[in-house]
């Protein structure tokens, strides 16, 4: 399977100059996208998405490759890439707030990175699923209203130089949100995962919560103005 190389622009602007922006840009077959979930499929899950230029991108992220493919979905550089929820004057409002914001269902052969994004304002920031094998690298997860990262199922996960803030957290058209239960980082079931250098905060439930599976290898972690900085089980 050959691995390509998609470049997708920020949805807001026009920023290869052909007068198209958002869905209209996913279309016309010049490998820049208006939305990320379009760059995802025209590589089909296994390759490289780079977010070349700042932009709020107010849909749901589906990484799910099959039969042993990789994907890395990365902000360039200096490149301000916000998957946010409650984005003013996006269609279905009412719908994103209740869905988790990047989801990585992949496979065990597979391999998906996520680098230099943030994620705001969903149920779960980032969820990872299934026999999915995922490394999150400088990740923002903020405001998001039941989990920053939440790892089910028997997915192996690595956390590095990433932030996870204010999970339980987050005002929308509909006033103050119910966290359910506002857990910065949970591992359930079977999975397992590291937390290398990165920062906790803020949760309305515990920063760092485990429910049946092992205790991640953390170095170097702040859990700080959490309910509790560790709990044995993710729900309160």
């Amino acid at each position: 399977m050959t691995s390509v190389r998609e470049e997708f622009s920020g949805r807001r602007g026009d920023y290869d100059g052909d007068q198209r922006i958002g869905e209209a840009e996913d279309t016309d077959g010049d490998n820049s996208y208006g939305t990320i979930q379009a760059a995802v499929l025209a590589v089909a899950n296994n390759g490289l998405v780079t977010i070349v230029a700042n932009g709020t991108f107010p849909e749901v992220v589906r990484l799910q490759p099959t039969d042993g493919a990789n994907i890395t979905l990365q902000a360039a550089p200096g490149v301000n890439a916000n998957i946010d929820a409650v984005t003013q004057g996006a269609p279905n409002g009412d719908f994103r707030p209740t869905r988790p914001g990047i989801v990585i269902n992949g496979c065990d052969e597979c391999r998906v990175t996520i680098r230099n994004v943030t994620t705001r304002n969903w149920t779960d920031g980032v969820a990872v699923r299934g026999s999915s094998h995922a490394h999150l690298d400088e990740v923002i997860a903020e405001n998001n209203t039941d989990y920053g990262i939440h790892v089910t199922d028997d997915a192996r996960v690595s956390i590095s130089d990433s932030q996870v803030n204010a999970t339980g957290f987050r005002t929308d058209a509909n006033g103050p949100a119910q966290p359910n239960p506002g857990t910065g980082v949970s591992f359930e079931d079977y999975s397992r995962g590291s937390i290398y250098r990165t920062s906790i905060t803020g949760s309305a439930a515990a920063g760092l919560a485990t429910d049946g599976g092992p205790i991640p290898a953390t170095v170097q972690v702040q859990l700080f103005d959490n309910q509790c900085g560790f709990s044995t089980s993710a729900r309160w």
